[in-house]
Order: structure tokens, then C-alpha cells, then sequence
């Protein structure tokens, strides 16, 4: 784990010589939880352990075109860094996640932030081919509870609830 926090690294240091704007030109849009894709899926990313959220979007910023948004994550003493290579359109509730989209318009129209109102072309709901079930029928009336009255006190008008 130490070697390949040091392979991350020495990466970021080079990548930063050949391309040392590249950081500041990406813009993402972020929403809190794991990236998923069309049909729920995570897609296809490559994965980096211990790396900080800032590192993990200059590996993204970096590879250009081929990382389309990098998702950070904290778990207990491990972070992790993932780079997605195919659109993402919404989020899944992990906590200690986010979820970075590149700010680019095919990216960010495909992408639906969980504060958005629905929209009929973004994730919405399949039409149910089964009609509505009928309404349920009235409940019975309360059941009324009769007293048994001894024959001698009912003829004679006495009181029955003793």
C-alpha cells in the first residue's frame, strides 16, 4: 500500500511537470455518495488507495477525456479513489462518499444530482402496465354488545347490570 501511495505520487509530481495547468481547467459538479451509472451500475474506473480528495481529481484532470468524474471516499483509516471512464448519472447513498462530474455539457446533462426535481427523460419511473387495484370495501359496522339479563329482574324492571 506504502509503494503504490508512492507510485500515486511521483505520478501527480511528473504529470504536473508535463501538463502544470491541467488542474486548474477542470471544473466538476459534486454530489455526496458513490458514483453509479445508466442501470445502477458502478461502470468501468480504476481504483487508488490513500490518496486525497485533491489528489484524486488531479489524477482525473490529468487523464483527460478517458476519466469523465472520480469519486472519493472515507472509510475508517483508508480512503480510496476511484476514476470513472463511462458517464455518470446519479448517486447511491454511501456515507463518506462523493461524487465529482466533470463539468462538461453531455456529462453534466447526463448526470442527475439527488436535489434536482425529476425529469421525465432523466431516471424516471417505468409506467405500470397493471391497472390500479379497486378500492377496498367499507368496514363493518362496530359490533354492539348485548347484556344477558336474568328473566326475573328483566320481567320485573330491575336493573341488569349487576
Amino acid at each position: 500500500m506504502v509503494r503504490q501511495r508512492f507510485l500515486n505520487l511521483v505520478f501527480l509530481g511528473l504529470a504536473h511537470l508535463v501538463c502544470p495547468a491541467a488542474a486548474a481547467r477542470a471544473v466538476y459538479v459534486s454530489a455526496d455518495g458513490s458514483c453509479r451509472t445508466l442501470g445502477g451500475n458502478q461502470g468501468s474506473f480504476d481504483e487508488h488507495w490513500q490518496l486525497t480528495g485533491s489528489d484524486c481529481a488531479s489524477l482525473c484532470t490529468l487523464a483527460g477525456e478517458v476519466c469523465v468524474a472520480y469519486e472519493h471516499g472515507s472509510f475508517k483509516t483508508y480512503t480510496r479513489c476511484k476514476l470513472h471512464k463511462v458517464p455518470i448519472t446519479h448517486t447511491l447513498p454511501l456515507p463518506g462518499a462523493s461524487c465529482h462530474v466533470k463539468d462538461m455539457p453531455k456529462l453534466r446533462d447526463a448526470f442527475q444530482i439527488p436535489s434536482d426535481p425529476p425529469s421525465p427523460r432523466r431516471l424516471a419511473p417505468p409506467a405500470s402496465p397493471l391497472p390500479a387495484p379497486p378500492p377496498l370495501p367499507a368496514p363493518p359496522p362496530p359490533a354492539v354488545k348485548l347484556r344477558s339479563c336474568p328473566t326475573a329482574a328483566a320481567v320485573s324492571g330491575g336493573d341488569c347490570s349487576r
